[in-house]
């Protein structure tokens, strides 16, 4: 394996301008009234929600019987903080704890991910009689924010610091304590991007969830700081939150208490897309304990470090290397027309719960595509071929974590249908539904049972529609719950055949009103569904 390096630096272009549409009391306020408009949600999920990864892992040789926390890599070092004691050094005792105070140590990395040759990291930044726990690094390896205790009367508080590498000197200068810290609070675990415009840190301060939270802070050119903003409730919750960590500008990891787990502090991973973070997955039991597991790293080729104080540790937190693989799984689609042949060059478009396109690619000749998939996500699938109806279909991949697993759909194509001459009555009514519902307007779709029972109709049409609240895939399949539920009323109140009855699934797209910060009533509009009913004079199969 190759020496665990900095990953390289990231753009965080999003991320950055997600903060740079808003001033400083912009943010604070903002953050506020979110807090106070949407409380944290309560989720009972009945088992682990696993990830699609599988972590192997092992307990390393430089733990000692004391507390070894994992921090970061600097100039190809691994850099971590401890208790121990190295030679005829002696630290003074936290009272907290009853271990020496902790401090920085860097060592090389070994190519089985040992770490070795351990030694004190920096004679700036230690102290003997307070705790330096945490170390983040800029992608240029100049800046370095880190964590110490500070007296404030009789207690000691965590406090975040921001040191610049002088490199004449060799060592770390202009040493001070970020603005935002406040007495009486701690502020822990910071993690600077690599483009050093961001900042992220755990705090007990006011304005949380509950215990710790995580925040970020922006920065600014000159190194002026934004005003700290809660993370929200999609990341917090009413327990602790520390530890954060991104290894690209889309996947942001941490620890949390409060989210559903195994026990302790469990690792998570929170995707950053469309500006925003969205609710986290569990990195599993592979990887997490019942125990506190926390301070995940990770390198661009799957392999990293942890902390732990899980059963069978050498004392205290230790600290532990971990290789992860994938889970390789497979959706292997096959589209056919009426008649079973198969279609070739069909496009498939498909797209994950973020709408992210993860595959545009055409059938092969047999009417085949096979794409790999990763276990527990959901995907929206859509294929267009000329001369059909577009077909489109949700699929989730939740046959655990078995190796090569196979899901497999067969799709049928039907041929598009041109109208030359049509009479088309289209109700004046559209039925319109809740948020979330999918419940019938009964006065509504009795309208639409006395036109029928007056009409000779060849094709009824049900369009169903969502606003665009959701991921696609979920406007997918509740647009199917309310068509589904339109046809089965009408087949129940009407004497109409199933086999005249169409049913097309929207979701969010074709919206009656196209916004994208939409008002309540427009998003009223666009949660519908639409019914025509149609007498069909001539009609052509199209070629």
């Amino acid at each position: 394996m190759k020496t665990l390096k900095l990953l390289s630096v990231l753009a965080f272009a999003s991320l950055t301008s997600a903060f740079a549409q808003t001033n400083d009391v912009a943010l604070a306020e903002s953050s506020s009234k979110e807090m106070d408009r949407y409380p944290v949600r309560e989720r009972r999920i009945s088992k682990l929600d696993p990830s699609g990864f599988k972590y192997e892992v092992k307990n390393l040789k430089v733990n000692s019987p004391y507390s070894d926390l994992t921090n970061h890599i600097f100039r190809d070092k691994f850099v971590y903080s401890s208790s121990k004691k190295i030679g005829v050094f002696k630290s003074k005792i936290d009272p907290k704890t009853n271990e020496a105070y902790k401090e920085l140590f860097c060592g090389d990395i070994a190519k089985n991910r040992e770490i070795k040759h351990s030694t004190f990291f920096s004679q700036k930044l230690n102290s003997e009689d307070s705790n330096e726990t945490y170390v983040s690094f800029t992608g240029d390896e100049k800046t370095v924010y880190y964590t110490k205790t500070v007296k404030e009367g009789n207690d000691e508080h965590l406090k975040i610091y921001k040191a610049v590498l002088d490199l004449d000197r060799r060592n770390w200068s202009d040493i001070e304590m970020l603005d935002f810290n406040v007495e009486g609070f701690d502020y822990d675990t910071p993690y600077i991007t690599k483009d050093g415009k961001t900042l992220f840190f755990a705090s007990n301060m006011p304005g949380t969830l509950g215990g710790y939270d995580l925040f970020m802070v922006k920065i600014a050119e000159d190194g002026t700081m934004s005003k700290p903003v809660n993370m929200g409730n999609e990341i917090n919750t009413t327990k602790n939150e520390k530890y954060p960590y991104m290894i690209t500008e889309s996947e942001f990891y941490y620890s949390s208490e409060g989210h559903y787990g195994l026990g302790g502090y469990d690792i998570f991973e929170s995707k950053f897309v469309n500006n925003k973070f969205h609710f986290p997955t569990n990195m599993g039991s592979s990887i997490n304990s019942i125990s506190d597991d926390f301070g995940f790293l990770i390198n661009e080729e799957n392999a990293g470090y942890f902390t732990s104080n899980r059963e069978g540790g050498k004392g205290g937190y230790d600290i532990y290397a971990f290789e992860r693989n994938k889970v390789k799984q497979f959706l292997d689609i096959q589209i056919n027309d009426e008649e079973g042949n198969p279609i070739t060059n069909a496009n498939i478009v498909i797209k994950d719960e973020f709408n992210q396109i993860i595959k545009n690619a055409a059938t092969n000749n047999k009417g085949e595509l096979k794409i790999e998939v990763l276990p527990y996500n959901s995907y929206a699938v859509y294929i267009k071929k000329e001369g059909y109806n577009q077909s489109i279909f949700g699929f989730e991949a939740l046959n655990g974590d078995e190796e090569n697993y196979v899901y497999n759909e067969n799709i049928k194509m039907i041929k598009e249908i041109k109208y030359i001459e049509l009479e088309q009555i289209a109700l004046d009514a559209e039925l319109l539904f809740k948020t979330d519902k999918w419940d019938v307007n009964a006065d509504v779709l009795d309208v639409v049972v006395s036109v029928l029972d007056g009409v000779d109709a060849s094709e009824i049409v049900i369009n169903a529609f969502a606003d665009n609240r959701n991921s696609e895939t979920y406007n997918l399949k509740l647009s199917e719950k309310r068509g589904d539920a339109v046809k089965a009323y009408l087949l129940a109140h009407s004497t109409i055949k199933e086999n005249i009855i169409k049913v097309n699934y929207f979701g969010e797209t074709n919206p009656k009103i196209d916004c994208d910060q939409c008002t309540a009533d427009q998003l009223k509009q666009n949660r519908r569904v639409q019914i025509i009913i149609k007498k069909r004079t001539v009609q052509v199969a199209s070629n």
